[in-house]
């Protein structure tokens, strides 16, 4: 049931016609896509069971990654060790989408980045 919809909610996000115009993207780039794909989200993020706006998760993730500095490498990093959990409460990350359903963030931050990086190969 999650991965369906996850590929649903995947195919619905804003994200997908400028990753169809993209070339390849480096890691950087890769991460900077994910954040922003995150801003595009429908629906309220929700971190240490209180809820925010799309673009208030993105910054708050730009900001993990800016502390993270030279730890994370690549965007499956970024993905592991700031975008999925919680540093303080070690909660996961999640999407609750209109329908009240909620979906973890590193779930789909892995299939976007599956999905972004099939362009590479």
């Amino acid at each position: 049931m999650i991965a369906l919809v996850l590929s649903s909610h995947a195919n619905n996000t804003k994200c997908k016609t400028a990753w169809q115009q993209a070339k390849t993207l480096n890691e950087k780039q890769k991460i900077e896509w994910l954040i922003a794909c995150i801003a595009k989200q429908e629906g309220s993020f929700i971190r240490n069971g209180s809820e925010y706006t799309p673009s208030q998760a993105a910054e708050h993730l730009r900001m993990k990654w800016q502390k993270g500095g030279d730890k994370i490498k690549t965007a499956q990093d970024f993905i592991k060790h700031l975008a999925s959990t919680s540093s303080v409460s070690g909660k996961p990350y999640q999407i609750q989408l209109k329908n009240g359903q909620r979906v973890n963030v590193g779930a789909l931050l892995n299939a976007e980045l599956k999905r972004i990086s099939a362009n590479d190969k």
